[in-house]
């Protein structure tokens, strides 16, 4: 089918990008089943230029000029936006009546299309008023992760952890790095850290804090991510996207919330067995706090069990399961039509 489905997304400094990551995912799962897809962010414009070539950097927000003729020609359309609310969406859905919708925040009512929260317990929660004419997909088994990370890290538990991973996401939205890593140096100074921040970070600042034991990645891939955490013992991390990458490698991970929306994704691990949940990042003590939730985490048998539960929680393959998902509850609409 040469229509392609239209994903429509958005990210920037103050959202950063995963909302971005996870949308390339599900587009990837959508072609691996022979769909053409496409995304499209709206960005800061200053950022355009970190967007990857395969993303058409555009403000979609209320359908200006020709993108409503593209939007009507399309096959279908996903959104995956929380800055429009359930009025554009629904204006949307008349334009293509084929219409899913990534809302894993803040749960808006929905009278039609295909509703995704791909948050590890949404199934239990997400949306109990539910709609007779909405189609719902919820829980872990649909989170969309980079391809990278169908591949299972062959994890050796070693008596004492050797290496540390550290990531606050690309635009490190809190400026928690540099204390953090200070700390980590400070108190536990023979571990490797290995810190991922974006390309936009202070270089003379990774250079006052770079040693023997502290290596910076500016330039992270999906690959390159997956070596990581395949090489760590533990991560420090806030929620998101991150930290289901994390689980589908049986990562155990340190966390803080970052921001809002992250609150479900981390009270649903942690209550699942995975991770350890040391607060918001606006506590004063944060760097303490995350010391004593690695000494926490520390014990071989902790980490042999956090790692476990991660790994049954996310496998790594929810992208093209839920593209085939969408397709499914796509498809009986066209029988109806």
């Amino acid at each position: 089918m040469s229509e392609p489905i239209l994903i429509l997304t958005e990210c920037g400094a103050d959202i950063g990008f995963g909302h971005l990551t996870r949308c390339m995912s599900v587009a990837e799962g959508f072609r691996n089943v022979g769909m053409n897809a496409e995304v499209w962010a709206a960005v800061d414009e200053s950022l355009t230029h970190s967007l990857p070539s395969a993303v058409r950097p555009i403000r979609w927000y209320g359908l200006p000029g020709e993108l409503k003729a593209e939007v009507a020609c399309a096959y279908s359309i996903l959104l995956d936006s929380y800055r429009i609310d359930v009025d554009e969406i629904e204006r949307i859905s008349t334009i293509n009546g084929r219409i899913a919708v990534i809302d894993d925040f803040p749960h808006r009512q929905y009278t039609t299309g295909v509703v995704i929260d791909s948050t590890i317990g949404a199934e239990k929660y997400a949306f109990p008023s539910k709609c007779a004419g909405v189609s719902y997909l919820l829980g872990s088994g649909f989170c969309a992760l980079r391809p990278e990370f169908n591949r299972v890290a062959e994890r050796k538990f070693c008596e004492f952890p050797r290496s540390i991973l550290v990531t606050f996401g690309g635009s490190d939205i809190r400026s928690l790095t540099l204390p953090v890593v200070t700390m980590l140096q400070q108190k536990f100074p023979a571990m490797e850290k290995l810190v991922v921040v974006g390309s936009a970070f202070p270089k003379m600042e990774l250079y006052s804090l770079e040693n023997s034991n502290t290596s910076f990645y500016t330039a992270v891939d999906g690959d390159l991510m997956q070596k990581l955490m395949a090489r760590a013992d533990i991560a420090i991390c806030g929620g998101g996207q991150t930290l289901y990458e994390l689980a589908s490698q049986g990562l155990p991970p340190v966390t803080t919330c970052l921001i809002e929306n992250q609150k479900h994704d981390i009270r649903g691990f942690t209550q699942a067995g995975f991770g350890i949940d040391i607060g918001s990042w606006q506590r004063p003590d944060l760097p303490e706090a995350i010391a004593t939730g690695i000494c926490e985490i520390w014990p071989v048998s902790v980490r042999e069990r956090h790692s476990a539960v991660g790994r049954r929680c996310v496998d790594g393959r929810g992208a093209e399961r839920l593209a085939i998902a969408i397709l499914a509850k796509w498809k009986c609409l066209v029988a109806h039509d």
